[in-house]
């Protein structure tokens, strides 16, 4: 068994990494950081001839995620209200976020799934520079919609919005 400290670098998501430390041969590595704080620590539980992964984890970058908010006020619950009339839409930015919440280029197809059955055009969004739009409704009956925004190639964590219709 060996241990392996990776200074100057901190990582978010432990799990994600470790996951992606046994797909490249690290079979029964694991991986402990505490996130926004210390460096990670890497436990490599194979026979001393296993290659240290210090430079894998170094190049390592936390998945992207994504988030999305829409063009219409928030009502008193912070929920996004357009009109319920079957005329009024929400139009609904699509982001690709680092963990520190700042939007990163990228050109994903996202795909976006409502959770009940209401107009979205389109519903698969190329991002242009980590940006993407879509139109949801209009919807003639009220409540809310819930979104999932997936990218097809499943390289970011999927993100969700809540937006109302009145």
């Amino acid at each position: 068994m060996n241990t392996y400290t990776i200074e100057n670098k901190v990582v978010l998501n432990a799990a994600d990494l470790q996951k992606k430390l046994r797909a490249a041969g690290y079979v029964d590595a694991t991986v402990t950081s505490i996130p926004g704080g210390t460096p990670p620590r890497v436990v490599v539980n194979e026979d001393d001839s296993a290659p240290d992964p210090t430079s894998f984890v170094v190049a390592y970058g936390d998945p992207c995620l994504l988030s999305g908010a829409s063009d219409k006020p928030a009502g008193p619950d912070g929920i996004q209200e357009a009109q319920g009339d079957g005329v009024d839409t929400h139009t609904v930015t699509i982001y690709k976020k680092n963990y520190a919440g700042i939007v990163v280029a990228g050109s994903e197809v996202v795909r976006v799934l409502p959770d009940q059955m209401i107009p979205v055009n389109p519903r698969m969004v190329q991002l242009v520079d980590g940006i993407g739009r879509t139109s949801v409704g209009p919807s003639a009956m009220s409540g809310m919609i819930r979104m999932e925004f997936r990218d097809q190639a499943g390289d970011l964590v999927s993100g969700y919005l809540t937006v109302r219709f009145l």
